[in-house]
């Protein structure tokens, strides 16, 4: 009888126990599955790496850049050259970057390292956090694209704005020339169309200089003043124009006041078309672009023709500045 007794006491004793461990295993706290975090010590020595690296690569640019300017021993390739400084300012700046965050990573080792000396528990982030970090990066990469977006399309407007302003300006500089040009042709005497169509000499010379001279300093916008006249074969054009006033007194003999282009021809055909015409008395309007020895539509200029006793001796060019 006792020892029966005493059998049964012993199963209903493993039986209390195992009970006991399966309410205290249901009762213990679940372990959190250790969250996936940054990696600290490896970015650490990513980013030092890093920063070590392109800070080699830097003094090698400005050791080369410097030798290469200095020295002048062009041994750089052109488009190294050509974006050496852009180079160097980009690699500084990454530079700067890494070590920056080689910095933020050591703190964050060593708080690390503190914390778990300490025996404190990392706080969990939770998934809205994440979410709200994701949509930040997210948001300020849009709002960085939407201001990159905003600059093109102001800069756009500047460059309309500034088209129409000089079209304006070059509108308003073609119109105040045309208006002076019948003045200005009134000017000439025919003691000045003689020396224009004559040789050169001491007095002709003179006189067409002031003259010129003269039509310039009293002329709005400043512009240059040159005459095209017929020349002796071989030439078939000469272009006058009026030397500087330094130029006139440097002279050996003291009296050369004028330059004078000799020409054998014009090398394009519109402008040869255009010569013929201004000698014959006609106006030709010529579309801006177009640019020779003697005509420059880019810039706003207007001529007239010079006659002597019914006959066209030379054309007379005003060509403002913009």
């Amino acid at each position: 009888m006792f020892p029966h007794t005493g059998r049964k006491q012993y199963r209903q004793s493993e039986a209390n126990q195992l009970t006991d461990a399966h309410i205290t295993e249901q009762n213990a706290p679940a372990e959190m599955e250790p969250e996936k975090t940054m990696n600290h010590r490896r970015a650490l020595r990513t980013s030092t790496d890093a920063g070590l690296t392109i800070f080699l690569v830097t003094i090698v640019g400005v050791v080369l850049w410097t030798t290469d300017e200095i020295l002048n021993w062009n041994i750089l390739p052109d488009w190294v050259d050509k974006y050496a400084q852009l180079l160097v300012i980009v690699l500084s700046i990454l530079a700067a970057f890494s070590v920056l965050i080689s910095i933020m990573c050591s703190f964050a080792v060593l708080a690390e390292s503190a914390a778990e000396k300490s025996g404190t528990i990392a706080p969990t982030r939770s998934q809205g956090t994440r979410r709200l970090f994701t949509v930040g990066i997210s948001v300020a990469l849009g709002i960085m694209f939407g201001l990159h977006k905003l600059d093109q399309y102001r800069a756009e407007k500047r460059t309309v704005a500034e088209q129409q302003r000089a079209a304006a300006k070059f509108e308003e500089i073609q119109t105040g020339l045309n208006s002076r040009v019948p003045a200005i042709l009134n000017l000439f005497s025919p003691e000045i169309k003689g020396f224009l169509a004559g040789e050169p000499t001491q007095n002709g010379d003179e006189a067409i200089a002031l003259l010129l001279n003269a039509i310039k300093v009293s002329t709005p916008f400043d512009p240059s003043v040159s005459v095209l006249v017929a020349a002796k074969p071989p030439y078939t054009h000469c272009v006058i124009t009026v030397l500087p006033q330094q130029e006139r007194e440097s002279q050996a003999n003291g009296w050369k006041h004028l330059r004078r282009q000799c020409l054998t021809g014009f090398p394009s055909d519109w402008e040869h078309d255009a010569i013929l015409s201004g000698f014959g008395g006609k106006k030709l309007d010529l579309p801006r672009g177009r640019s020779g020895v003697f005509i420059n539509a880019d810039l706003p200029s207007c001529w007239g023709t010079l006659t002597r006793d019914g006959r066209a001796i030379g054309i007379i060019m005003l060509r403002g500045s913009m």
